[in-house]
């Protein structure tokens, strides 16, 4: 008999067997510290929406001007939390402008409009995966004229000058603290995927984990995010489950996604230690395809974009919460009880 942790209800957990008995436990888990989420939605126009994480309630605070896209976006990570608010801080996001949808770049709102801050604003350059602190930003180019190879490129916000550029990488992650780097290299022969660790410049570069296959659809590897207290990264990789599908991965993958950039991971959620001192540890059993995940501040849970919607994962046991079912959902970011409360003009 083989058996599956659930929660159900309000933090009850629950024993799932394969003949069909349910057994109950009582014990309870911490809520989450965060109040609310900033969630990317690609449903008609793309929106960006806060879901109260207490009622469950979606709400719209982001809409991108008619016959624009919004692609990702990033709040910063390491600053103040009092100073921030959704219109003025480190909520950046990968923009194409109306009626123009052979580029995009980076940009704030500033007073209901899309603010140009990083990126070319010319045809056939793209700007996806934006992460930010209060002194770094860091995004992936993708240029039509360079054979669109993936290239990482980092921004001193203080000074505006660039840290460095490295191609053939692409989904970075910041700390939560911005002191370090996460990011997948691609090998430009093989296509394997390796996660790498730096610091926030770049630099002091090494290996996290390896990609276990050469080939796209059973060695993918990807989606990194940072631990609350940035001792762990969570990625996105193969899971048995997803290896016994075969070439059918492949008919799972939103085909918008990838047409702008985002990459789509079927797998399940793995854990590995910054300092390696441990081997990766899978920790969900979902086997599903994700889209992006974000550590709450608490350190207990991690919700996760994927198919079936946004999940809330219990970082210990790997139980899983669907907190809100639907399939457009494509990025995730935490919002404290101030940024809410500033949200909402109180």
């Amino acid at each position: 008999m083989s058996c599956r942790l659930l929660i159900l209800g309000a933090g009850l957990l629950f024993v799932a067997c394969d003949e069909g008995q349910l057994s109950l436990s009582n014990q309870r888990l911490d809520a989450p510290i965060a109040r609310a989420l900033l969630v990317l939605e690609e449903t008609g126009p793309p929106s960006v929406n806060v879901l109260d994480l207490t009622t469950l309630v979606m709400s719209t605070t982001t809409t991108a001007p008619s016959r624009s896209f919004v692609y990702e976006f990033a709040v910063g990570a390491g600053d103040d939390d009092e100073s921030s608010t959704l219109g003025t801080i480190d909520a950046v996001y990968a923009f194409s402008p109306p009626e123009d949808f052979d580029r995009s770049y980076l940009a704030t709102v500033v007073d209901g409009d899309f603010v140009r801050v990083a990126g070319d604003d010319i045809a056939g350059a793209w700007a996806f995966y934006p992460v930010a602190s209060s002194s770094r930003l860091w995004w992936v180019e993708v240029d039509d004229a360079a054979a669109s190879i993936p290239t990482m490129v980092g921004l001193d916000r203080t000074t505006n000058e660039t840290l460095g550029r490295r191609a053939f990488a692409t989904e970075p992650s910041l700390s939560p603290d911005g002191s370090h780097l996460a990011w997948v290299d691609i090998d430009p022969a093989s296509g394997a995927r390796s996660l790498m660790l730096g610091d926030a410049e770049g630099e002091k570069i090494r290996v996290l984990v390896s990609s276990p296959t050469t080939t796209a659809v059973s060695g993918d590897l990807g989606l990194p995010t940072f631990s609350a207290d940035g001792t762990t990264v969570y990625y996105v990789g193969l899971s048995a489950q997803i290896a016994s599908w075969g070439e059918t991965v492949s008919a799972l993958l939103i085909g918008t996604a990838h047409a702008h950039g985002s990459h789509d991971v079927a797998g399940d959620w793995w854990q590995v230690p910054v300092d390696g001192s441990r081997a990766p540890e899978q920790l969900t059993h979902l086997g599903t395809v994700h889209y992006d995940g974000v550590s709450d501040p608490g350190g207990q849970w991690l919700f996760i974009a994927a198919r079936e919607g946004i999940y809330q994962v219990n970082v210990e046991t790997g139980a899983a919460i669907l907190v809100r079912a639907g399939r457009s959902y494509r990025a995730v970011a935490t919002l404290s009880a101030h940024q809410l409360g500033a949200l909402r003009g109180e």
